[in-house]
């Protein structure tokens, strides 16, 4: 998911790219293709960021 589009969801307070975040997460999720916006938007359906 492009970066723009991930701090537009997440109310601007994104500051790091994905791939940042992936490595910097102690469960070190593994990315295994890439994916369209439509199927990435669907990972943050009812998450709820902290602002």
């Amino acid at each position: 998911m492009a970066h723009d589009l991930l701090a537009e969801i997440a109310g601007r307070n994104i500051m790091i790219t994905c791939e940042e975040v992936f490595e910097k997460s102690p469960q070190k999720p593994e990315v295994v293709g890439e994916l369209l916006s439509a199927e990435g938007l669907k990972v943050f359906e009812g998450y709820q960021f902290l602002s």
